[in-house]
């Protein structure tokens, strides 16, 4: 009888550490997953698919967490503004394609985006400033 119970408790044991080891390696790999950092450019990228695909919002955010993580580009700050100026929110496209040309002054999207955005605003003179600058 002792010999029974003391294989049953063994059995046991056996089951809980192959129980536990099975959870710590899911929970391990699970985690790796999480942490894998995403390099600013990644965001850029993904960012670019959505706005390909016309998910706006999504590629905004894509786009944002790229500029937060120090990605410095042109091409991002004006990809934001273009996302801004068609959801209407024009300062903020003006500001974000601004950025693009502090970044690059030669940018030439950016200036062109900046002289249909102040033409369509009635600034005349300064988007002949900034189509003058493009071209």
């Amino acid at each position: 009888m002792l010999y029974t119970k003391t294989r049953h408790n063994l059995g046991l044991i056996r089951i809980v550490l192959l129980l536990s080891i099975s959870c710590f390696a899911f929970h391990s790999h699970a985690f790796a997953e999480r942490i894998k950092e995403i390099t600013a450019e990644e965001y850029r990228d993904l960012g670019f698919a959505e706005q390909k695909k016309g998910n706006l919002p999504q590629a905004l955010a894509y786009y944002i967490k790229a500029s937060e993580l120090g990605l410095e580009s042109p091409v991002v700050f004006n990809d934001i503004g273009i996302i801004y100026e068609s959801a209407d929110m024009i300062s903020k496209a003006e500001s974000y394609y601004l950025k693009a040309v502090q970044v690059d002054e030669n940018y030439l999207p950016a200036l062109m985006n900046l002289a249909f955005l102040y033409l369509g605003q009635g600034k005349n003179e300064l988007a002949f400033q900034h189509f003058r600058k493009r071209y």
